[in-house]
């Protein structure tokens, strides 16, 4: 299967959830757009309800199965859950990637600065996600959209990690630790996701 263009969005609730860099970037409408011919796209990974998913690997192997980082968008969005009266309003980051041969990056994107922000952006959260293989008006592309942040430090400060009660198999609390991710996210062939063990820290 050939890769496909992949959006990666990340859903924050707080501007200052945003790493500085991309913090002041102007909302507006996508430089290429994704119109969806009204097909339902197909589910690939389904929403994850109150996990805590560790996604930095995802740029990596984007790039290594041929697909090229272009630019980040920015959308301010109003979201009405449908079991639920309560908007809630979200400012959402679009990391857009297209394969190699078709990728077009203008000379006013700094690419390395955009991994920078990203790889900040999963070192201070872990992230729920949802995955879909859409069809638009250009052929397939993946929709990955990481949402219900997972905060991993108090006050988004390093020196202040969060902590969570640890239990023992009867319910006993036995400490505390540091919020952990409950998988890590990989992508590999043909357009196709999978959950591994975290590795245990050293």
């Amino acid at each position: 299967m050939a890769v496909v263009p992949v959006m990666l969005q990340y859903w924050f609730r707080q501007e200052r959830q945003i790493t500085a860099p991309l913090r002041g970037l102007d909302p507006r409408e996508e430089i290429v757009e994704f119109t969806q011919t009204g097909q339902s796209g197909l589910s690939i990974i389904p929403k994850t309800h109150g996990k805590a998913l560790d996604t930095s690997s995802l740029h990596d192997e984007f790039v290594g199965e041929g697909l090229q980082l272009t630019h980040v968008s920015r959308i301010d969005r109003l979201f009405s859950p449908a079991a639920s009266l309560t908007e809630r309003f979200y400012y959402v980051l679009r990391f857009h990637y297209f394969p190699r041969n078709t990728a077009v990056v203008r000379e006013d994107v700094d690419i390395e600065k955009l991994v920078i922000c990203l790889n900040e952006i999963n070192a201070m959260a872990f992230w729920g996600v949802r995955a879909d293989l859409n069809r638009g008006r250009f052929g397939p592309w993946l929709s990955v959209s990481c949402k219900g942040r997972a905060q991993r430090y108090t006050g988004e400060d390093p020196d202040h990690p969060e902590m969570r009660n640890q239990y023992d198999k009867l319910g006993e609390k036995i400490g505390s630790a540091p919020v952990a991710p409950d998988a890590e996210l990989h992508f590999v062939r043909d357009n196709r996701f999978e959950f591994r063990t975290p590795a245990l820290a050293v």
